[in-house]
């Protein structure tokens, strides 16, 4: 009989084991700590996403309403003209047959506005006469050829540019033209007549709040100073400035983001 005779000098093989509890642990932080490095990276990438969407949400916005307001403006006093003024032609047709006294215009006056008695709650009025049906764009309704329109925009309680529109003998349909604004300021540059400079009249002298304007600087509206307050993205609220457009309180926080858009008179 033959006998397997082991070497007592070889080693002895040692049994195997399972992984231990402190190699568990340390391999249950260091995939922890990888996970949450993975879940910031992820939440900075959506946050950077939002917050990129939501400036060009914003600045969508501020595009749109201060195109409606700037258009509305710069077709302020638009009227059929029946005649030709030259050496033959004398055309007696002029502003103040078109545009009678509708309170609170005068007659021949195509401008208007109030200072709101809070910040931001100005509004501003244009009057326009469509030529041909349809040929100026108002607040939104198709226009009917030789009626005067008036449209005047405002900011609701809720944040929108709210834009009214009247015809003459007509019923005031209102449009909601933008959301997200806090509030709208509005200045009136006057080219005065007293000015020693006879071309001056053509220049903007000084700019005027509604409030301070008079009879006869209304008919002399050379330009228009839009001021806008939009609330930030992501936010539903926003501090107005203390004073238009860019200075606030010391203390504000969360302030709106202002635009502000001046804009001549074409007629």
């Amino acid at each position: 009989m033959n006998y397997l005779h082991l070497n007592k000098k070889s080693p002895a093989i040692k049994p195997q084991r399972g992984i231990g509890l402190i190699e568990l642990m340390v391999s249950i932080a260091i995939g922890l700590f990888l996970l949450l490095g993975l879940a910031t990276s992820f939440f900075n990438m959506k946050n950077t996403s939002t917050s990129r969407q939501g400036l060009a949400e914003l600045q969508n916005k501020e595009r749109l309403t201060t195109t409606y307001i700037a258009n509305a403006i710069r077709t302020a006093g638009q009227f059929t003209q029946p005649c030709v003024t030259d050496t033959t032609v004398n055309c007696t047709t002029q502003v103040g047959d078109t545009f009678l006294a509708a309170s609170p215009f005068l007659a021949g006056q195509v401008m208007s506005g109030t200072q709101g008695s809070s910040a931001g709650t100005d509004t501003v009025s244009t009057r326009f006469a469509s030529i041909v049906a349809s040929d100026v764009v108002g607040c939104g309704a198709p226009t009917t050829a030789g009626k005067v329109y008036t449209d005047t925009f405002s900011i609701d309680g809720t944040g929108n540019l709210i834009c009214t529109e009247t015809p003459d003998g007509g019923v005031a349909q209102s449009y909601t033209l933008g959301s997200g604004l806090a509030g709208m300021q509005v200045l009136y540059g006057v080219g005065l007549e007293d000015l020693t400079d006879p071309d001056a009249i053509n220049s903007v002298a000084r700019y005027f709040s509604a409030s301070n304007m008079t009879a006869d600087y209304w008919n002399q509206v050379r330009t228009v100073n839009v001021m806008l307050a939009f609330i930030p993205a992501t936010k539903t609220t926003c501090t107005l400035p203390s004073t238009w457009p860019a200075t606030w309180a010391t203390s504000a926080t969360n302030k709106c983001v202002v635009i502000s858009r001046i804009v001549g008179v074409a007629n």
